[in-house]
């Protein structure tokens, strides 16, 4: 499958905290938003990341076309799904120890 490697640049805040939104750079330059569901923002290693790159498994593209305040705003937008494809610096992000269900699958 196809893997995206990415640059995390800085952390978006939302209100709900579902989902955990950043803003990413690829190795093109091109900046896009990453929304991760199913993990809590104290799980994500990202303030303990020395390079923070990011490598997203099987990444789902979407272009964002939405009108806020009278302003129109473009941008694209992938969304995590499954923890189990996202990588911090080349490790899982969670790894559940003994655990048998099958969250974020």
């Amino acid at each position: 499958g196809v893997a995206l490697t990415c640059s995390l640049v800085c952390m978006v805040s939302v209100k709900s905290q579902v989902p955990l939104m950043y803003i990413c750079m690829d190795s093109h330059g091109s900046f896009f938003a990453l929304a991760i569901y199913g993990l809590e923002e104290s799980k994500m290693p990202v303030s303990h990341s020395k390079t923070r790159v990011l490598q997203i498994c099987g990444p789902c593209l979407k272009d964002v076309d939405v009108t806020w305040q009278g302003k129109r705003f473009t941008f694209s937008s992938i969304r995590v799904n499954r923890l189990k494809s996202l990588l911090v610096d080349g490790k899982l992000v969670v790894i559940e120890e003994g655990s048998s269900s099958s969250k974020g699958a």
